[in-house]
């Protein structure tokens, strides 16, 4: 049959204009990125990737970033194998780590307070929180402390407080940790009396000597399952990111951040404030973007096991142009929207200035 003339030409611009709809549609599929590693920024990751899914301006395509906690030591394994295309780890890459590669970046991100937190039944007065040395807190994790009624925890401590006679119950981290390393990092440069060897992510590979096997210390999986642990064991005592202790006090759970002696001689508990005030004092190499604690500062106000998060992303050598340009856009908006606004509510601190104008000289780098 014999088409009009006026219906053939609708017929082929109907034709178009779906193969340019497919075009369009193809062009603007939306793309997921697999990332993950460290469970200490777990709790801003989260938020940050919710946000950035339905932010139409940030991310007009709609792409999405999915995040699993599992550590920063498989983080970055997962990422030098190209499982993830982006990867956060608290710990510095190394040459030796497996897998690794050169044709990556490495930037900061966010940091926070990591707290030295316990559950302790039947102190007097009700309501307490007990103050530590860093001398206290390097014995009682190396298990030259085992009862909470020392005379160093005492003597940290006003004599009207009243300390109960329990044994001390340390939790620790199971898998390679970032959380661990930087724990470790503080006590290894405040006490190198106490806690001899250099930092390591692995904590018994970090602790001066054999970790017990009496069942005073016990390894958990994460910051979650440190802080589940304490809060799940009177005399319990661990270390966890300040969001993971924040969370279980505002639910009514029994656990406790203790106050750390700061170099400025005050004891504070951690807080996105106090962390802030930390990291203000360091230094971090504009090439590399990493970042050097002063372990020695007086500033008030500072607290002093404090971490920093880093990205870790391709250059163009490595991955694909689709996905770097994802991974570049998140990270972008962590650095300039999603921290800034959330950071502290979450229990993290977001980095200075001229730590942030650093990071985002390095991230223009992802995919280049």
């Amino acid at each position: 049959m014999k088409l009009s003339k006026k219906f053939a030409i609708a017929i082929a611009a109907s034709a178009m204009m779906g193969s340019l709809g497919l075009a369009c549609s193809a062009s603007t599929a939306s793309t997921t990125i697999v990332a993950g590693g460290a469970t200490f920024p777990i709790n801003l990751m989260e938020s940050c990737r919710a946000t950035f899914a339905g932010d139409s301006t940030a991310n007009s395509n709609g792409d999405k970033v999915d995040y699993t906690g599992v550590g920063s030591s498989t983080g970055r394994a997962n990422f030098y194998k190209n499982t993830y295309d982006f990867a956060m780890s608290d710990s510095l890459y190394k040459t030796t780590d497996t897998g690794y590669r050169s044709s990556f970046v490495f930037m900061p991100l966010v940091a926070g307070a990591i707290d030295v937190a316990y559950r302790l039944d039947g102190i007097k007065p009700e309501g307490t929180v007990l103050q530590m040395s860093s001398a206290t807190v390097a014995k009682i994790f190396a298990g030259q402390i085992t009862n909470w009624k020392n005379a160093a925890i005492s003597a940290d401590n006003p004599e009207t407080v009243v300390i109960p006679d329990t044994p001390i119950t340390v939790y620790k981290r199971k898998e390679g940790s970032g959380t661990t390393h930087s724990f470790a990092n503080y006590l290894n440069k405040v006490e190198p009396s106490i806690w001899t060897k250099a930092t390591n992510d692995a904590f018994d590979s970090a602790f001066p000597g054999t970790v017990p096997t009496d069942g005073s210390f016990v390894a958990a999986q994460g910051n979650d399952g440190v802080a589940n642990g304490v809060m799940g064991k009177n005399g319990g005592i661990g270390y966890a990111e300040v969001s993971f202790v924040n969370e279980r006090q505002s639910s009514g759970k029994s656990i406790t951040a203790a106050k750390l002696k700061n170099g400025a001689g005050e004891y504070l508990a951690g807080s996105s404030a106090a962390a802030a005030l930390f990291v203000s004092t360091a230094a971090v190499d504009s090439m590399t973007g990493i970042v050097e604690f002063n372990y020695a500062t007086t500033k008030a106000g500072a607290y002093p096991i404090t971490a920093v998060s880093y990205g870790m992303a391709n250059t163009a050598a490595n991955g694909t142009a689709a996905k770097n340009e994802v991974v570049k856009n998140y990270v972008n908006y962590v650095l300039d929207t999603c921290a800034p606004a959330v950071a502290e509510i979450k229990g993290y601190a977001a980095l200075p200035a001229n730590i942030v104008a650093i990071s985002k000289t390095i991230a223009a780098k992802i995919g280049a």
